[in-house]
C-alpha cells in the first residue's frame, strides 16, 4: 500500500526490515507435495473468499530464511 511504501522510501527502512516490523507476510499458507499442487491450488481457490496464489518452493538449505527479491 502507498502508506508501506512511504515509511520505507522516506524512512529509509530496509525492505527486509519492512517485512518483519509490519507483518507484510503471506497471511495463510498450505504445503503441499509437489505433484499435489495443482490439485490444491484448484481446491483453495473453490474454498477460499481471497485470492489464492502458487507462491514457491521448499528448498533444502542451512537454517537460513530467503525471501527472492529482498534478501
Amino acid at each position: 500500500t502507498p502508506i508501506f511504501k512511504a515509511i520505507e522510501e522516506l524512512g529509509n527502512v530496509p525492505r527486509y526490515e519492512m517485512l518483519r516490523t509490519f507483518n507484510m507476510g503471506l497471511g495463510l499458507t498450505i504445503v503441499v507435495a509437489k505433484k499435489d499442487a495443482k490439485h490444491a491450488l484448484t481446491l483453495a481457490k473453490k474454498a477460499f473468499p481471497m485470492p489464492v496464489y502458487e507462491v514457491g518452493k521448499l528448498v533444502k538449505g542451512k537454517g537460513q530464511t530467503f525471501i527472492e527479491g529482498v534478501n
